[in-house]
């Protein structure tokens, strides 16, 4: 019960944190940049996975995950708009200049990005970083864009292996058959898991430990998958759709966008506060580590030796645990985060599995009307 109420603590001070950091602001102004970046991003994310899968199978996964999460709409939209970013008639000058531009306007959005997680870390960059620091941050958003491409990629080639592996295995072993979707999702949300720790760990100017921004990518991971999955269904019964016309498609896109961001964000300063209270604490990354200090000198001889053993006798603890208390106080609290997470995410994909099944079922029950 000790941990289950740290852990409710530590949830409540993300949202104190969240709010004092004006996360929901920070999160509209992210889904403003997504809109004018996501054509170029989707495009270069293309035209990496297609050198192995095809520009086809690539836009083709990325259609098929936005409209299982927001609809054939919104899909149609974002596919549209990759197709006329995508296309190049021109010579190379042009084709140079047009690819250069694209990778500017991706990378403005990793820009964006990086200011929200600075700010969401408690970190002010120094100004005085000149033309070093700029080239800097352009290639560190060049790279990220680039991350997004290779993430795609790792996709389709999980998506590829774990269905030749079950075509192999299922004639020798039939049961292998059903498990194949839960497969195709475990690979997903590594993936997830590993978009979010490289974020976390190399955007902000900041210096965390990896396990603790491990820890953070996990929770951020299941937020975000359930938070998805209740975004679509909102968004499916909405009527923003019929309310805005002509923009309805746009605006669901938007929508989801932000509230997206927001889950994301609020993953962002969980990381920062488990860190800051429990782990290795969040520092500038120009900032040096200073030497540890040496422990000043104490004359033992005028310490009541006797009084000293009879006082820790009293209270039930040695010199070891008066010490170092917050080692294992650490690792209960990640573990039961951790296993929180992994029950949570299991439940869910249960009841998602449970309801996929119903459906199914009453469209095989339904009536058959021959006209």
């Amino acid at each position: 019960m000790n941990i289950l109420r740290k852990i409710f603590e530590l949830l409540r001070e993300t949202a104190v944190g969240f709010g004092r950091d004006h996360g929901s602001m920070l999160a509209a102004s992210l889904a403003y940049y997504t809109i004018f970046a996501i054509a170029p991003l989707l495009v270069i994310a293309v035209a990496v996975a297609g050198f192995v899968f095809g520009e086809a199978a690539a836009e083709g996964q990325i259609v098929t995950a936005i409209q299982d999460t927001v609809g054939r709409e919104a899909a149609v939209v974002i596919e549209q708009l990759v197709a006329k970013s995508g296309e190049s008639n021109a010579g190379t000058i042009a084709t140079i200049i047009s690819t250069t531009l694209l990778f500017f306007g991706a990378s403005g959005l990793f820009g964006q990005l990086q200011r929200a997680l600075n700010i969401i870390w408690g970190i002010t960059p120094d100004p005085g970083q000149g033309i070093t620091g700029v080239i800097r941050k352009r290639l560190l958003s060049f790279g990220m864009v680039l991350l997004v491409g290779l993430l795609l990629l790792l996709s389709l080639t999980a998506g590829t292996i774990i269905n030749a592996l079950g075509n192999l295995l299922e004639h020798i072993f039939p049961v292998v058959g059903p498990l194949l979707p839960s497969m195709e999702v475990i690979a997903s949300f590594a993936l997830l898991i590993l978009l979010f720790t490289l974020l976390f760990r190399i955007l902000p100017d900041a210096d965390v430990s990896w396990r603790d921004v491990f820890l953070g990518a996990v929770v951020t991971a299941v937020f975000f998958t359930i938070g998805e999955y209740l975004i679509g269904l909102y968004l499916s019964h909405s009527t923003v759709s019929s309310t805005y016309g002509a923009a309805g498609s746009l605006v669901i896109v938007l929508l989801w966008i932000y509230y997206s961001a927001q889950i994301m964000l609020f993953g962002a300063e969980f990381t920062q506060t488990y860190a800051n209270k429990y782990g290795s604490k969040v520092k500038p990354a120009d900032e040096e580590t200073p030497p540890s200090p040496l422990p000043p000198e104490v004359d033992f001889s005028a310490l009541p030796t006797s009084s000293t053993y009879l006082a820790y006798e009293h209270i039930g603890i040695n010199d070891k645990t008066a010490v170092f208390p917050s080692g294992n106080l650490q690792k209960q609290i990640a573990t039961g985060l951790l296993g929180i997470a992994v029950g949570l995410l299991i439940a869910f994909f249960n009841e998602k599995q449970k309801t996929k099944n119903g459906k199914q079922k009453t469209a095989s029950h339904a009536p058959i009307t021959d006209y």
